[in-house]
């Protein structure tokens, strides 16, 4: 073969037996084609993941000799349970290298009702795609708690007179046969828990589940207080939306700074929480933190207790609805991924205040419908050829 002119030519010679030669050629130009290879990708569905633990598959992907430029994937639609599919068609990035690790990584949240319950939620996932061993995984990175929430209001008093200890029984709504114990704590007394029974407030409290009920507190103060430490035995729990308070509806503070003689109660719900909300309405002049001392400490399931902590004015919420109406709320929270709440301490330093309500909130398991999601996944090379290939992936 030679290349004469810019033509491409098939050059043949023949030779006879003394050595003569004849030569010719012909044109072969149009008969050869140099084609571009182009790059490949092909990725497998997971048909079997979850919300929980995610899944995983192949893929493979080949650029040719073009060599790499980038990989990008798509969420072209999704379709929850049964309901109707809804088209996305949106980019959920584009690598031009792998990160740290080796990897193709795609980020992408999916805001949708995923429990039938009517409330949009937002539940992220992230796609890792591994180019070294041909898998690739999906993990849901975040997905909402649904949250439950129950108050004092919606109780009602085990029978019984005046005592140190109350306690709420709940016989409808989400805390449905579950209570919360009040009782009346001397401020000073030894939080815990510590070595031995019944020295501490956390004895009466009890770590975890199951808690101490009002018959069980009762015995240790009838007919002879066995912890005076604790609780002052001429105490009168008073429980109702006219105020939860020490011998009326208030709580009242004796002076500044703690003192044994400060007013203070312990509200214990059998469940473990994970917000407290206390509501101070306005009918006692409401709460200043500038001249009044209300103080608080929480009694966490691990067995931990915090240190006392003022309520400060940046705690307030103003109050719009329902008993405390013009008064204000704060909350006390615990940190997710830790120790849920097991009780709270409420202690009046200085001042006057009236409690109406407390509300207890818990976070449950979110339970999401199967969710279906159709993708696409765009392989581009060094001239920008593309090729891509859709895949499916399913979460229960």
């Amino acid at each position: 073969m030679s290349i004469t002119n810019a033509a491409l030519q098939a050059v043949v010679t023949v030779t006879d037996g003394d050595g003569d030669t004849a030569k010719n050629s012909v044109n072969i130009g149009d008969q050869v084609k140099f084609l571009d290879d182009g790059p490949t990708i092909m990725v497998d569905d997971i048909g079997s993941g979850s919300y929980q633990t995610g899944g995983n598959s192949t893929w493979s992907e080949a650029p040719g000799a073009d060599g790499f430029t980038s990989l990008a994937v798509t969420l072209n639609d999704y379709t929850i349970d049964s309901h109707a599919t809804v088209t996305v068609n949106s980019l959920l990035g584009t690598d031009t290298t792998t990160d740290a690790n080796g990897n193709y990584v795609f980020n992408g949240t999916i805001n949708a009702d995923f429990n039938n319950d009517g409330i949009s939620d937002a539940v992220s996932f992230k796609l890792t795609f591994n180019p070294t061993n041909n898998t690739y995984k999906v993990d849901v990175t975040s997905q909402p708690s649904t949250i439950i929430t129950f108050d004092t209001s919606q109780g009602s008093l085990a029978p019984g007179g005046p005592s140190p200890v109350q306690q709420l029984n709940f016989s409808s709504g989400p805390a449905a046969g579950q209570s919360v114990v009040f009782f009346g704590a001397i401020p000073t007394a030894d939080p815990g828990p510590t070595a031995g029974a019944n020295n501490d407030i956390f004895d009466l409290v009890e770590v975890g589940q199951p808690d101490l009920t009002k018959s069980q507190i009762d015995a240790l103060l009838k007919p002879t207080n066995q912890i005076p430490t604790l609780i002052n035995g001429s105490t009168q729990m008073n429980v109702s939306t006219s105020g939860i308070g020490i011998n009326n509806n208030n709580l009242d503070g004796s002076g500044a700074g703690l003192q044994s003689t400060d007013e203070s109660f312990v509200v214990n719900p059998t469940q473990l929480v994970d917000k407290v909300k206390v509501f101070i309405d306005n009918s006692v002049g409401g709460y200043d933190p500038n001249t009044e001392d209300l103080e608080y400490r929480v009694y966490y399931s691990d067995g931990t207790v915090s240190a006392y902590k003022k309520v400060q004015a940046g705690d307030l919420s103003p109050v719009t609805s329902g008993v405390a109406s013009g008064g204000k709320s704060f909350e006390i929270s615990d940190v997710l991924g830790g120790p849920q709440i097991d009780a709270v301490q409420l202690a009046m330093f200085n001042g006057t205040i009236k409690v109406p309500v407390i509300q207890f909130s818990i976070r449950q398991a979110f339970l999401p419908q199967q969710l279906a999601m159709n993708l696409t996944a765009t392989l581009t090379d060094g001239d920008n050829d593309t090729n891509q290939d859709t895949f499916k992936i399913a979460l229960a």
